[in-house]
């Protein structure tokens, strides 16, 4: 079962934790570029499945009723 991209935004964000304000730009913040990474690849994946899903029949009906 595929997992759709609000879903994996959610899974990703229950793994982040908060940064400690007090490390912040300095050798103790070494989580950051693992989270952004982790944050790309969620919303690149949630880009590229909604991308690649198929207009459902009645949003084109809908659109056809604009014309």
């Amino acid at each position: 079962m595929s997992m759709t991209g609000i879903e994996i935004l959610a899974s990703v964000g229950k793994n982040l934790r908060k940064p400690d304000k007090k490390n912040i730009g300095t050798a103790a913040d070494t989580s950051k570029d693992k989270d952004g990474a982790d944050i790309g690849d969620a919303l690149r994946s949630a880009y590229d499945e909604a991308v690649s899903e198929d207009i459902p029949e009645e949003m084109l009906d809908l659109l056809g009723k604009l014309n």
